[in-house]
């Protein structure tokens, strides 16, 4: 095998190798970065008000799972000649979700293309990164209308030979507010506005996939086209019909037509002409069919899946576009409210995180794991460790209960052992003669001291010397005569009998103690 066949073989692998990679990145990315919010899981309930000359129309319905269902309808009908009032609009809106069971919808205000301007501009590329302050400022050249008193969106279709094809949406702000004021008195918050011919897009391309074609709707008056091209609004016109002959179709209408078509044609698609006839004439698919020579699909076939084709003898194909554009993930609307500011969604970040969460959790199970089962085991040793020194511990219990017995039976002993200072005191009392009284009488451990008076402090001695629990009694200090009283003080200290030895044992100094043993 040749050098250049090995490195071929190599490229050939290493790119079917990151084709796989990149795949399964992507798949990933999609995964961690998925919503539960997102269009295709959640429920998202909606509805649209389309206001046209002569009627009012309202269609509410949700999604779920992708799948669009149209709940109720209602068409109002109003004086021909004029819109309907912001009040009468709001009142209709109000009693329609009253006796619908929809709860909170979101809810959006489609306006007639008479109310609006669209229109094609070039800018050049190099303010893509700034579009919304260039279109601020040149949007009173391309409109009638300053930026402060229109409400307009924008949308770039393209790029080429360092310009910018945008599509510019505007409409007179002083019209539009009204109703916007009428429908919140009412509790109703509108979240977006949108026109008929943008919501016609939507609408085309939800039902039958189409993105370049001619939308056309047949009026009693007049004839209302817009082209589509790659699913955005490119241009708009209105053909009033001759009153000569209002059932064929009118010159300028084919021109218009005609024209239309050679741009889808341009464009590289087969021109689709999607009829919305509200007249009650010949059939008008059939002669445009006739005249163009370009298919023509009516719109009522495209909502008949829904069963939406008129709802109290109304038309309702704005109300019902509007609606698609508001629910449909994949519709691009043009926001009158949002004034060319674009709502830029973060990139969702919260199964990324509880992945992440889980992983940690995971990840601190099989590290903490091992150590709880080491820490249980050293407990099921220390605990078998304890049950085998149980006997010990027992023994050791008792010898301290001994301990504590034997030196709370010695307290009592030596307590038992100590006179009683009562027995004491009754003794002296029985001792010394009626006529002696005293003083003073201390009783300590070892010794008792009597002060007082007596006719002969002398006879007192004797008489203590022969009680049982007295001895060794002696004047500790000299008597002297009271010659008021004619009576002796005295100060008699004697030894109680038992608790002289030992006391001086137990308080012995250890020379004395010596001194003794010899």
């Amino acid at each position: 095998m040749t050098t250049e066949a090995v490195a071929a073989k190599s490229s050939s692998a290493v790119r079917a190798l990151n084709s796989r990679l990149s795949a399964l990145l992507s798949v990933a990315g999609r995964v961690l970065s998925f919503s539960l919010a997102d269009d295709r899981v959640t429920l998202r309930r909606g509805l649209c008000v389309s206001i046209e000359k002569g009627s009012l129309a309202v269609a509410a319905g949700s999604r779920f799972l992708s799948r669009i269902s149209v709940r109720a309808a209602k068409f109002f009908p109003v004086d021909p000649s004029a819109y309907p009032a912001p009040e009468e609009c709001a009142s209709s809106v109000a009693m329609l979700l009253a006796e619908s069971p929809m709860k909170k919808p979101v809810v959006s205000l489609s306006v007639p293309k008479a109310w609006t301007i669209a229109t094609v501009a070039e800018f050049p590329a190099t303010i893509k990164e700034n579009m919304h302050d260039a279109m601020r400022h040149e949007l009173d050249r391309l409109t009638p209308f300053s930026a402060d008193e229109a409400l307009y969106d924008f949308r770039i279709l393209g790029e080429a030979g360092g310009k910018l094809s945008v599509l510019v949406l505007a409409a007179k702000a002083s019209v539009v507010l009204p109703y916007l004021d009428a429908l919140k008195d009412k509790g109703i918050a509108v979240s977006c506005v949108t026109s008929h011919s943008s919501s016609l897009a939507a609408f085309c391309g939800f039902s039958s996939g189409l993105r370049d074609c001619i939308v056309l709707r047949d009026r009693e008056d007049d004839c209302e086209g817009t082209l589509l091209l790659d699913g955005a609004v490119r241009s708009v016109f209105t053909v009033r019909k001759s009153e000569a002959a209002p059932a064929q179709p009118d010159p300028s209408l084919l021109a218009e037509l005609a024209a239309y078509s050679a741009l889808i044609r341009e464009y590289g698609s087969e021109p689709r002409i999607v009829l919305s006839s509200e007249t009650a004439g010949p059939a008008v698919r059939d002669l445009l069919s006739q005249k163009t020579g370009v298919p023509v699909i009516p719109a009522e076939d495209m909502m008949r899946k829904d069963r939406m084709l008129h709802q109290n003898g109304g038309p309702i194909l704005p109300a019902y576009s509007g609606l698609i554009e508001l629910l449909w993930p994949k519709a691009r609307p043009l926001d009158l409210l949002s004034r060319g500011i674009e709502k830029r969604e973060r990139t969702p970040l919260l199964l990324t995180v509880v992945l992440a969460c889980a992983v940690i959790a995971a990840s601190a199970v099989y590290l903490y794991a091992p150590l709880e089962l080491e820490k249980s085991r050293s407990a099921e040793i220390d605990r078998m460790i304890a049950a085998r020194k149980d006997d010990v511990r027992k023994t050791e219990d008792l010898r301290k209960q001994v301990e504590s017995l034997a030196a709370e039976i010695s307290t009592i002993n030596a307590f038992r052992k100590k006179p009683l200072t009562v027995n004491i005191v009754r003794e002296v009392t029985a001792v010394l003669p009626n006529s002696a009284w005293l003083t003073r009488l201390r009783v300590s451990d070892t010794e008792v001291n009597i002060e007082g008076f007596a006719s002969s402090a002398t006879e007192l001695i004797p008489k203590l010397e022969a009680s049982k629990l007295l001895s060794s009694a002696e004047l500790a200090s000299a008597t002297y005569r009271d010659q008021r009283a004619n009576m002796d003080r005295f100060v008699i200290k004697a030894d109680i009998e038992g608790a002289k030895k030992e006391e001086k044992a137990a308080v012995a100094k250890p020379g004395e103690a010596k001194h003794e043993k010899k």
